[in-house]
């Protein structure tokens, strides 16, 4: 495992079954992210393995249907129809852990904006998606890689898909 930590410090979780919110200290790890009790826990009680993870990062301080929330910034890790929320209340704190994040995950704003219709073509890097803009209802063609092969260590993927990239 990598043990340089990216990020640490406290967020907030709801539990899922009491709907409770609790702080927990949260270290922030290249291919993970570990739960402790507190700053000074040595063992992690939960670990989230970032492979495969989306990360929807909110800035809800704005929304009037969460006006009376402490926690106005959230970041939502979704994993094979799974998910867990965490919160915190202030913007360097979530702009610090946005930063950390974007190094590890994979970044879903798309959602907000577009609807998936069907796939249209796969290559060996990436897929094109047929995509429909939920604002104006136009569709356009979508090229969607696979970020397991552009931050895998391999350098022929990385060259062959900035390859690709250079001629397309």
């Amino acid at each position: 495992m990598n043990d340089e930590v990216l990020l640490e410090g406290f967020l907030t979780k709801q539990s899922k079954k009491t709907k409770t919110t609790r702080q927990h200290y949260y270290r922030l790890y290249k291919d993970r992210l570990e739960r402790y009790k507190d700053s000074v826990t040595e063992e992690a009680d939960r670990i989230l393995v970032l492979r495969g993870v989306k990360c929807e990062m909110l800035n809800i301080s704005d929304d009037e249907d969460f006006k009376d929330s402490e926690d106005k910034f959230l970041f939502i890790f979704t994993i094979n129809q799974r998910f867990c929320i965490l919160y915190c209340q202030e913007e360097k704190i979530f702009e610090d852990w946005k930063l950390g994040l974007k190094q590890t995950c994979i970044l879903s704003y798309f959602g907000k904006y577009y609807k998936n219709q069907k796939v249209i073509g796969r290559g060996t890097f990436a897929k094109v998606v047929l995509s429909r803009n939920l604002k104006s209802g136009h569709e356009y063609a979508v090229k969607t890689f696979d970020k397991k092969n552009l931050l895998s260590t391999n350098t022929t993927n990385k060259a062959r898909v900035l390859i690709i990239l250079y001629y397309e």
